[in-house]
């Protein structure tokens, strides 16, 4: 389960409690976590409390997977790198690394787009959907690698795609979580079996 403003959780032991009690309630076994990039990852007491709430969700609930999302490669080397480094137990530590860039957002990464005026236009690729999953790879094998050396699971979020990407995206991660936005579950299938049939055939 992706958990939205984590930042507006941790710490606050009703909120931390209620999310985790939910996650047990339903059966999770595992929690991707947005927002840790606005936490002071130099900040001693910030990152205890961190690794308080992930013994805690592990060792009180049950939960074994606790997952970083983000979307740069500095987040990866030099946050969670450095966090799961700062720790001792393995019970600590974020063990699901969790890239979220989506190349295939045309309103993102054209010219004006988030994509392309933070990251594209810098690293000299076009502002363009091609141009996004050139850098979306580079991101992808620069989080896949860390993840192996710190034995982690590598997983990225998907939405459109074709075949020949399908394969490449496939070589760099351990697990995709493709998106099935429906409003209910009859057409989840219909929408979905083009996006699984390249993965399949991979």
């Amino acid at each position: 389960m992706y958990i939205n403003g984590f930042d507006d959780i941790l710490g606050n032991t009703v909120k931390e409690d209620s999310l985790l009690m939910y996650l047990q309630d339903s059966s999770y076994n595992y929690m991707a976590l947005y927002d840790l990039h606005t936490l002071d990852f130099s900040s001693t007491s910030d990152m205890n409390m961190l690794s308080a709430f992930i013994v805690k969700a592990r060792q009180q609930y049950g939960i074994p997977y606790v997952g970083a999302v983000g979307e740069t490669r500095t987040f990866f080397t030099n946050k969670i790198k450095s966090y799961n480094n700062s720790r001792t137990s393995a019970d600590e530590k974020f063990n699901v690394f969790n890239l979220e860039f989506e190349f295939w957002t045309t309103s993102s990464v054209q010219p004006g787009g988030y994509y392309c005026v933070n990251y594209l236009q810098a690293a000299g690729c076009s502002c363009d959907t091609a141009g996004a999953f050139i850098y979306y790879m580079g991101l992808l094998k620069s989080m896949g690698s860390l993840a192996t050396i710190q034995g982690a699971i590598s997983e990225t979020y998907l939405g459109w795609f074709n075949q020949g990407q399908g394969k490449q995206i496939q070589a760099g991660v351990d697990r995709i979580l493709l998106h099935a936005y429906r409003v209910d579950n009859t057409s989840v299938w219909g929408y979905s079996k083009t996006r699984l049939g390249y993965l399949a055939s991979n």
